[in-house]
């Protein structure tokens, strides 16, 4: 399983992968993130601005989740699935933002590509007791009120 980025929904993506036994590759633009990554349940580390990196992973994942709120690199990312592989997209771009991708990879390939906003409600219960019984935990920032405009912005 690829997870792309690694914020707000990627670090408990890679945390989930992980505990459930899944063989979990952190994919960043650069290796600033590597080590984070790793800490949390990433077993291998892609830098998606890497070329080499990009061109040796191709073809090689069953799974992608990208969490990243914009859609740059699809069809880079595309060429990572093995064909029949999906691609699943849980972060939510601007309104204005238009997505572009190349339907060959997708239809000649058979792959799948589809997005989830917030999953089964009912799945919600399931997921909170697997977070407790395995030590899926978010990373907080604490901030003063008077910086908040600063934690926003982060």
């Amino acid at each position: 399983v690829g997870i792309i980025g690694i914020g707000g929904l990627g670090h408990l993506a890679l945390q989930f992968a992980s505990r459930m036994g899944a063989r979990v590759v952190a994919i960043s633009r650069t290796n600033a993130k590597e080590a984070e990554a790793r800490g949390f349940g990433a077993h291998e580390f892609l830098a998606s601005k890497s070329v080499d990196d990009m061109k040796g992973a191709a073809g090689t994942f069953d799974m992608l989740l990208n969490t990243v709120s914009g859609n740059a690199g699809l069809d880079e990312y595309f060429a990572l699935l093995k064909p029949r592989g999906s691609m699943a997209c849980v972060g939510l771009p601007e309104k204005t933002e238009k997505s572009q991708m190349f339907l060959h990879s997708l239809v000649l390939q058979e792959r799948t590509f589809c997005g989830s906003y917030l999953g089964p409600y009912g799945d919600y219960q399931e997921m909170l007791d697997f977070a407790c019984q395995h030590d899926v935990r978010p990373m907080i920032e604490r901030y003063p009120f008077e910086k908040v405009n600063e934690a926003i912005e982060r």
